[in-house]
């Protein structure tokens, strides 16, 4: 019987001839490189990154070709395990750490901003919680006073009308702490302006653009004016292109990728397109 990992290159390599495309062809439109391709097809996948790369170089490899790419994962999560290069797996495992730190930075922040709310939700209450109490006590006081007066000594419209003042009163504070608390610190994070920020240029002899996607997502690039190419991200997704000019990036929604400029990280945090443009002679 055929052995699992045959059957992924022999389909992707068969339906590749098919449709008449050329491994140029192919590496031009999935940005994956045309040796990773030929190992695909030839079941070399100790010449791979690693198994994350496997798996993600095949979902691209197969919606290029029209294929359906969860029937060839099925059959390589029946292989046993997939070997790898030594130095490809360090690289690999180098990258790692970059994506942890991302999702845990989104999560330090995410617990900042609830702290930062619950002390306000409790700076509120302690703060307006007194005045609250002692408003109904001056409406308590208020009430003695008529049963002790036995309304001979106390004209009932003006005892009526500080009653009505008081809880006026009450009433006030309660809705001045329910709108402070109600204010979400959300609103002042929003107040940064992410176009305040310089992006990088591109160098007159060109530059190197990576990108690391963080979760699942979609992004739309336009390369040295050529046609634009749309990606679907997924966790663990690494690309390069190579910019001679310019380059526009469109994000379905902010802070699901990572870039890279020659090496030097950009900062895109909050940003849902950016566009670097070439340096000024």
């Amino acid at each position: 019987m055929e052995n699992a990992d045959a059957s992924i290159g022999r389909i992707l390599k068969e339906r590749r001839e098919e449709l008449g495309y050329t491994l140029q062809a192919a590496e031009d439109e999935t940005r994956i490189r045309k040796t990773y391709l030929d190992s695909l097809e030839n079941n070399q996948f100790s010449e791979l990154p690693g198994k994350v790369y496997v798996t993600g170089f095949i979902r691209v490899y197969a919606r290029y070709l029209g294929l359906e790419s969860n029937p060839l994962l099925a059959l390589l999560n029946d292989l046993q395990n997939v070997e790898t290069k030594p130095e490809d797996t360090l690289q690999a495992t180098r990258h790692l750490p970059d994506l942890r730190a991302g999702s845990s930075s989104g999560g330090d922040w995410r617990k900042f901003f609830l702290v930062f709310f619950l002390i306000l939700v409790l700076g509120c209450l302690f703060y307006f919680m007194p005045a609250m109490f002692s408003s109904d006590e001056q409406i308590n006081q208020n009430t003695t006073k008529i049963t002790e007066s036995g309304g001979s000594r106390v004209e009932p419209g003006k005892l009526q009308t500080e009653v009505a003042e008081t809880q006026a009163e009450a009433e006030e504070l309660q809705t001045n702490a329910a709108a402070q608390v109600a204010v979400s610190p959300r609103v002042v994070a929003k107040q940064k302006d992410p176009e305040n920020r310089a992006l990088p240029v591109i160098p007159y002899n060109g530059a190197s653009l990576r990108m690391l996607a963080l979760a699942d997502s979609s992004l739309i690039i336009r390369v040295d004016g050529r046609k634009p190419d749309q990606y679907k991200l997924y966790d663990g997704l690494d690309l390069t292109w190579q910019i001679k000019q310019r380059v526009n990036v469109e994000f379905a929604v902010s802070d699901v990728a990572r870039f890279w400029l020659n090496g030097q990280e950009i900062d895109i945090a909050g940003y849902e397109s950016f566009k670097l443009q070439p340096a000024v002679e």
